[in-house]
């Protein structure tokens, strides 16, 4: 009963908040909540939901009487009241009126059941508002006992949050506006020191460069940096080597990535650090590509970063070989 007269007033309410286009196009009325599909081109925004929930809350607060009736249908269509669009109907007719002093908040052609007076519905709750079909428009609601336990769980979570944050429920959107800042600044550092390191590291292997054919390369691990790092390491290796190939690689965000950067002499003489990576791309599942001079990769396989890097001398051969 409390879910069947509020959809009559969430119907009036979407047709003054929205325009006469938003008419039902189907419905739902069980005893825990209500669903109601309308006719809109577009997302409500948050602005049109409180305003059609606060518009229903109202007529709630408000205790209008409803007023039940029957008469033929001719008459009720005459006098304005709703009905459903390809819904037969008898020529005698049952309608549902809510009225607020004299002015019609709502009218329709129903045989269903209702509470006597819209206080009854205790409170209105619009838990969601979604896409059904193109043009098509779906809202979920909730009333009575559902809606205040509804409204309880909500004041828990926000109970919990503020103790977790110790601060009070008032103050939660400032806290976590500056925890997230605070997350995003320790993020940055992290980063930075995360770099430092890398680059340190990366210093002292770079007196570990090989030859392979004549051609200086270097193949290693750097740990858990991102892909920007490796492609900023393979200057360093550049800036100390004039000639070369460099391949590095890394684990991070649970996924395997790799980066090769070639010198200008050998771009010149046909190397590609896009056709190498994905050769070496193979060996982690994975796939990428780039310009002659850099080029970037990530996969899926883990466990074929060590063996892609092991396999870098044998890719530059076998490249060379068929040049």
């Amino acid at each position: 009963m409390r879910n069947h007269t509020a959809t009559h007033l969430l119907h009036a309410a979407l047709q003054r908040v929205l325009g006469g286009h938003a008419r039902q196009a189907g419905s739902l009325v069980a005893p825990d909540r209500l669903r109601f599909d309308f006719t809109h081109p577009q997302a409500l925004s948050h602005t049109e939901l409180v305003e059609i929930e606060s518009m229903v809350n109202s007529a709630v607060m408000d205790n209008y009487p409803l007023v039940v009736s029957s008469k033929p249908l001719t008459n009720a269509l005459e006098e304005g009241a709703t009905a459903l669009f390809g819904e037969k109907y008898d020529e005698m007719v049952r309608t549902v009126k809510i009225e607020e002093a004299g002015s019609i908040l709502s009218y329709e052609l129903c045989g269903g059941t209702h509470v006597q007076e819209t206080g009854q519905i205790g409170i209105f709750i619009i838990v969601s508002e979604g896409s059904v079909a193109s043009g098509i428009r779906r809202i979920e609601a909730i009333t009575g006992w559902s809606a205040y336990q509804y409204v309880q769980k909500q004041f828990d979570i926000l109970r919990s949050s503020a103790q977790l944050l110790t601060c009070g429920i008032a103050e939660l959107p400032q806290k976590i506006q500056s925890t997230m800042q605070m997350n995003e600044d320790n993020r940055k550092l992290i980063v930075k020191l995360r770099n430092e390191h890398a680059s340190v590291q990366f210093s002292k292997l770079l007196e570990k460069v090989s030859q392979v054919e004549g051609i200086n390369y270097f193949a290693g691990i750097m740990n858990d940096v991102d892909v920007d790092t490796l492609q900023n390491l393979t200057d360093r290796f550049r800036e100390r080597y004039q000639t070369g190939i460099v391949v590095l690689g890394s684990i991070y965000d649970g996924k395997p990535i790799l980066v090769v950067a070639v010198s200008e002499d050998l771009v010149k003489s046909g190397w590609h650090a896009g056709n190498l990576i994905k050769e070496i791309a193979r060996l982690i599942d994975g796939g990428g590509g780039g310009k002659p001079t850099m080029a970037r990769a990530g996969g899926k396989d883990i466990s074929g970063l060590e063996k892609a890097i092991h396999a870098v001398p044998n890719i530059i051969k076998k490249y060379k070989d068929e040049r």
